[in-house]
């Protein structure tokens, strides 16, 4: 019978005794197929479990940095849309300026109808750009502030303060907190 199962002729009763060679090391394994079966099937789920986690948190990684993209180009096309106007902006306003120049300079003896549509024109390009968010910066009466004035001289005024704004020779502009043009401004020097 020996001889039998040595010619491979195994029968259900009998036990299995695997051997394999490892290194030159000798390894017997005396279990049933079914619980090598189902070690194998725990080590596979483990691995299994630990490769979706990672997939999973890879995923939430990937997400985080897909919103932040999709934040900062957002934020980036703004920030060109804004500038664009702005540009636009500095290329019509000195038509308004010279509108209200020609205000500030009309003769008595011009035609009212003509002064009143001059006036009109003007009021309407103001509010125009107040639509697009376009807001005038104070100026006359206030601390000279170099971040939204620029000085063009002085002036000696004794009852207002050292550093006061005392005229506006261009009007100064802001588009959403950012400016536009300063305010051409003089100040008030005392001594």
């Amino acid at each position: 019978m020996c001889e039998d199962k040595i010619k491979g002729e195994i029968t259900p009763t009998d036990d299995v005794i695997i051997e394999f060679v490892d290194h030159d090391e000798v390894h017997k394994v005396e279990e049933s197929p079914e619980k090598i079966i189902e070690k194998e099937s725990k080590v596979g789920k483990e691995e299994g479990d630990s490769k979706t986690k990672d997939l999973e948190d890879k995923l939430l990684r990937l997400r985080a940095d897909f919103e932040n993209y999709r934040r900062r180009v957002s934020k980036e096309q703004d920030d060109i849309y804004l500038r664009a106007q702005i540009e636009i902006l500095r290329a019509i306003l000195p038509f308004l300026d010279n509108l209200e120049r020609a205000m500030e300079n009309i003769k008595e003896e011009a035609d009212r109808d003509w002064v009143k549509g001059l006036e009109l024109s003007i009021k309407d390009f103001e509010n125009a750009l107040k639509q697009f968010g376009l807001e005038e910066v104070e100026a006359e009466g206030i601390l000279f502030d170099p971040s939204i004035h620029e000085s063009m001289g002085f002036e000696e005024i004794s009852d207002k303060d050292n550093g006061v704004v005392t005229k506006v020779i261009q009007k100064g502009y802001k588009l959403k907190g950012k400016l536009v043009r300063p305010a051409k401004v003089f100040i008030n020097r005392k001594g």
